[in-house]
């Protein structure tokens, strides 16, 4: 017997659900199917091509996101990161900087790409363009709209499948930033140990830049720039001078702990969602999409 207020079917799934056991009640396990059926009921837009992709693994659906949209900077970019082979990444990279040259994210990819390749040279040219590069942008709000509908189709009800449709986003840019940091720390060691320290200098300002520009984006990016600063920080001597004023790596660690913990209660306090009432939860998931999780948590801590 159903134990209660255990769902027995999607329809049943609140928000609360998925906050303390999505394991159980986060749909993963789409069929082709139920994609198909849903891009025939919503369109083969990119948008809703790249959803299809990522909810079915599936290369070839964001192969026909690429070819119905060629100036699609999400399609371009999610083809950058899960293509098949080398040369299938490359091409869609260098489409991707091509419609945003002016976005440090094609930069850190093209130089990940390139230590790949062993090309140091080429990763050392991509970095130095990083750090003019105004902009950090993922195109991930693209997928946004089609992964709720989705969710919507499978069954969900309205507000669990606009929640799914903000936090079911993948963030594979990540791990290839990590990399291209320990790829750079390896170098500075290798700088240090031979007395370059003109080609030192740079290569720890350019390690320490990836974490600190992830730090300027949404929670969860931000404590992954954490980790990386942290990371770094941590290979090197805790007087060393790391920040404006002086400031030594000792102190800098000291300065992320601390903001590590206000990003966990922005977390705990998204945790709150579960327990408010079904208006609330859609203007929480409104204000989210629409002006920042910052915001969002702000807007939802005043609802007291």
């Amino acid at each position: 017997m159903q134990e209660p207020n255990k769902p027995s079917k999607y329809s049943e799934v609140t928000i609360r659900h998925l906050l303390y056991e999505a394991h159980i009640y986060h749909k993963i396990d789409f069929s082709r199917a139920e994609v198909e059926e849903f891009l025939e009921r919503h369109g083969r837009t990119t948008g809703n091509l790249i959803v299809a992709a990522q909810l079915l693994h599936d290369l070839s659906l964001l192969r026909e996101a690429v070819k119905v949209d060629p100036g699609s900077r999400a399609a371009q970019l999610q083809l950058a990161l899960m293509g098949e082979s080398a040369a299938e990444k490359a091409d869609a990279l260098a489409a991707f900087r091509t419609l945003e040259p002016d976005n440090v994210l094609g930069d850190y990819l093209a130089a990940h790409q390139a230590f790949e390749s062993g090309d140091a040279g080429a990763a050392a040219v991509a970095l130095a363009k990083s750090l003019d590069a105004p902009a950090y942008a993922t195109w991930r709000s693209e997928a946004r709209v089609g992964m709720e509908f989705a969710y919507r189709d499978a069954g969900y009800e309205p507000i669990p499948a606009k929640f799914l449709g903000e936090f079911s986003s993948l963030f594979p840019e990540v791990n290839e930033m990590n990399n291209v940091t320990d790829r750079l720390m390896e170098l500075h060691g290798e700088f240090i140990r031979s007395a370059d320290f003109d080609a030192a200098d740079p290569t720890l300002a350019l390690a320490l830049s990836i974490g600190r520009r992830l730090q300027d984006q949404s929670p969860y990016e931000s404590m992954h720039g954490i980790g990386i600063e942290r990371r770094v920080l941590q290979q090197l001597d805790p007087s060393l001078a790391v920040g404006p004023g002086g400031q030594t790596a000792a102190a800098r660690l000291d300065e992320l702990l601390a903001k590590d913990q206000e990003l966990k209660a922005i977390w705990r306090e998204e945790m709150r969602l579960g327990s408010v009432d079904a208006a609330t939860q859609s203007q929480f998931l409104d204000k989210k999409r629409t002006e920042g999780d910052l915001a969002a948590v702000k807007w939802l801590r005043e609802q007291n």
